[in-house]
């Protein structure tokens, strides 16, 4: 199964699915082939805010064979078209694209043409080209986190904030900057 002639197919037929695909999809997601069909569906979508297949076919006549051939593909699969189908093969596409580009830096970084100083770079991009979906940084400052547990402190059990008030240190182990012991609030039980 063509994934990509698919899900391109699968939106021509239901054009009411578009909307679940086409934002998430960059021209980039599809090989060299299909890269025109998606070029005039997006267009087509982003001008109108509809799909039709006769007119994407009227209006862009060099792709019309190619747009008949995802239609093909995806009627030939025999698969009902729903919008969690629809969603999962546009997650597949851009997991494929994301795969493919990681494959290639990871050949670019493997070649004898690449520096020490250039590995940071790289290394950088294919965290880039594996982030799918996510907002968030991957680094957070030490701040933020230590701010985040203290505000999560207050969803602890009590028996667990009762254990941590009342546990003492070994005045061996924990002593200040100064050398002086850490004041315990129960006595060592070593002693």
């Amino acid at each position: 199964m063509n994934i990509h002639k698919v899900l391109l197919g699968a939106i021509l037929i239901k054009p009411d699915l578009a909307p679940y695909s086409l934002p998430d999809l960059e021209i980039e997601h599809f090989p060299a082939d299909l890269q025109p069909v998606f070029a005039a569906l997006s267009g087509l979508w982003n001008a109108k805010g509809q799909l039709d297949a006769v007119e994407a076919c009227s209006r862009y006549p060099e792709q019309r064979t190619a747009i008949m051939e995802c239609v093909e593909e995806c009627e030939g699969e025999y698969i009902a078209i729903t919008r969690d189908r629809v969603e999962e093969w546009t997650q597949l596409v851009r997991e494929r694209a994301a795969l493919t580009q990681f494959q290639s830096l990871a050949l670019q970084a493997g070649s004898n043409l690449t520096t020490f100083a250039d590995l940071p770079d790289l290394y950088s991009k294919m965290g880039e080209a594996l982030t799918l979906d996510r907002e968030e940084q991957d680094f957070k400052p030490i701040g933020e986190l230590v701010d985040n547990w203290m505000k999560s402190r207050a969803t602890f059990p009590a028996e667990f904030l009762f254990w941590t008030s009342t546990y003492t240190f070994h005045p061996a182990i924990c002593s200040s900057s100064a050398g002086d012991p850490v004041p315990a609030k129960r006595p060592c039980p070593c002693k």
